[in-house]
């Protein structure tokens, strides 16, 4: 099937099923590829709180992005940790 235009993060997508006569017909759709960066940071994020001595549900909650793109600060978890801060404290005071 040719288009116009072409981009490199796009790919195509071949979809193949039979008719009601058993014929089998195709049709190929360009489908942009965007990769989940915010699903990459996030676990990032939480691969840090881990290494501040965080279970891996808490991690993941401190690292989620919340509604316009805020987010925990790690420097500021640590702050309360490094002031003696227990870490379910600090989850409560910071989520």
């Amino acid at each position: 099937m040719a288009r116009e235009g072409h981009c490199d993060d796009e790919r195509s997508v071949r979809l193949r099923w039979s008719d009601v006569r058993g014929q089998v017909q195709a049709l190929e759709v360009a489908m942009p590829i965007t990769p989940t960066t915010a699903t990459a940071i996030e676990q990032a994020r939480a691969q840090a709180f881990v290494a501040l001595g965080f279970d891996t549900t808490q991690a993941l909650m401190l690292a989620a992005t919340r509604d316009a793109g805020e987010h925990v600060e790690l420097d500021d978890v640590r702050r309360l940790l490094d002031a003696g801060c227990p870490h379910e404290l600090a989850l409560r005071i910071v989520v």
